[in-house]
């Protein structure tokens, strides 16, 4: 299995053994520029130019491919609408359905036509509440083109913000609240979590001020409007050394994202040796997503 990442300016695409949770190794990694303009704002926009492109990328690093091999594609948190909805108790799935086409109205400018959604009911002490995602509908069918001229066959499609939540969600307590901060070069990202899933996302300039201003801006916010306090920061991303140096300057309690790896069997085989971990966490939750039945998937719907 295959599973990509796209920015405007980078792909990435980390190969998977079938038997990835019985303790395989992840086959390959790779991280290579794309020309300017195949894809804008994270969405193709010359679906058949891309797919060449990344057809030369993957020959490049030497990918297997098979023929209707699956793929699994992990979007930015800028282009997915990611919300937690409190619908009530009720059995009754159609009842949900109608709640949450109202509730969503207030928060998606896009008509429900125009975009392809998933839920997932909380298992865990919220009774009543579930976990929501979007996307505008093309932004889904402009990959699905990318991966059918490649003979390729996507399966799942999430925001990054899921992903990285299944990698660490073993590890977060009941009734505990955390941030994750993913920085990057270009952009950080904010992800507020608790064991049920993703609360909210925000995306910022990685510079150091801003951050810092962001995550004391959140903290006020999650305590105002969630009555929740913040108990630690996760820290994924190529910059998260710039983290680390902020957390201490905070006073906040910081985890590097590869302490959540200790308890899978999630191994960098030979050919992936030039993955590194902080920047292809993601990619390794996305891993683990792709194993679960009844984990969120934007592609279900399309």
């Amino acid at each position: 299995m295959l599973l990509f990442d796209f920015s405007d300016n980078e792909l990435k695409v980390l190969g998977l053994s079938p038997k990835l949770l019985g303790g395989e190794a992840v086959t390959s990694y790779i991280k290579a520029p794309l020309k300017a303009g195949l894809v804008v704002r994270r969405q193709s926009v010359d679906p058949q130019k891309l797919s060449a492109e990344v057809g030369e990328i993957l020959k490049k690093g030497e990918f297997k491919i098979t023929a209707g091999e699956s793929t699994a594609l992990s979007l930015h948190d800028e282009r997915v609408f990611t919300l937690r909805l409190k619908v009530g108790k009720t059995s009754d799935g159609k009842d949900v359905l109608k709640y949450i086409d109202t509730q969503v109205e207030t928060f998606i400018p896009e008509s429900a036509h125009d975009i392809v959604s998933s839920f997932k009911p909380s298992t865990v002490g919220s009774p009543g509440e579930v976990q929501f995602i979007a996307a505008d509908k093309n932004l889904i069918l402009g990959y699905r083109e990318v991966f059918k001229d490649l003979g390729l066959d996507l399966t799942m499609v999430v925001p990054e913000s899921y992903a990285l939540y299944q990698l660490i969600s073993n590890t977060l307590g009941l009734g505990e609240t955390v941030l994750f901060l993913n920085l990057e070069d270009n952009a950080a990202d904010f992800i507020v979590m608790d064991k049920e899933g993703v609360l909210q996302t925000f995306t910022d300039s990685p510079d150091p001020e801003s951050v810092e201003r962001k995550i004391t801006s959140i903290f006020a916010y999650m305590e105002k409007r969630w009555a929740r306090k913040i108990s630690k920061l996760w820290l994924g991303g190529t910059m998260m050394k710039d983290g680390e140096s902020l957390a201490k300057k905070l006073q906040l309690e910081s985890i590097k994202v590869e302490t959540s790896l200790t308890g899978y069997p999630l191994k960098f085989g030979p050919k992936s040796t030039g993955a590194n971990t902080a920047e292809a966490a993601h990619l390794l939750g996305l891993a683990l997503l792709t194993k679960q039945k009844d984990a969120l998937n934007l592609v279900g719907s399309v």
